[in-house]
């Protein structure tokens, strides 16, 4: 992955993570069998996904920056179509951190 550095010196700018990357992520996801998110109104299957996750993530070692998207990758039905409204609605979505996502789901259901 490269990097542009600010003014030649200090911290890289964000750099999206290229396909090759992106195919990586999700591979490693199904192979720490993550399960998909349909929705539910019980929230205790939202913070059991959630969880999960959290160990995928920290198995993964995944960047905070990349964890909604592979978390929004692994929505499906009811979730998905909540997920498509939150992009509609938001111009900022898909950079939106994973702390505020965890809440978001929270009231989803």
């Amino acid at each position: 992955m490269t990097f542009k550095n600010r003014q030649g010196l200090g911290r890289p700018d964000r750099v999206e993570p290229s396909d090759s990357e992106k195919a990586y992520g999700m591979e490693r996801l199904k192979k720490l069998r993550a399960t998909v998110f349909e929705g539910s109104t019980d929230p205790a299957d939202a913070e059991n996904w959630l969880n999960m996750l959290e160990k995928c993530f920290d198995m993964m070692n995944c960047p905070k920056e990349r964890k909604v998207r592979l978390a929004t990758f692994l929505l499906q039905k009811k979730a998905e179509g909540w997920w498509k409204s939150i992009l509609a609605r938001r111009s900022d979505a898909r950079s939106l951190d994973w702390q505020f996502y965890k809440r978001q789901v929270y009231k989803f259901l």
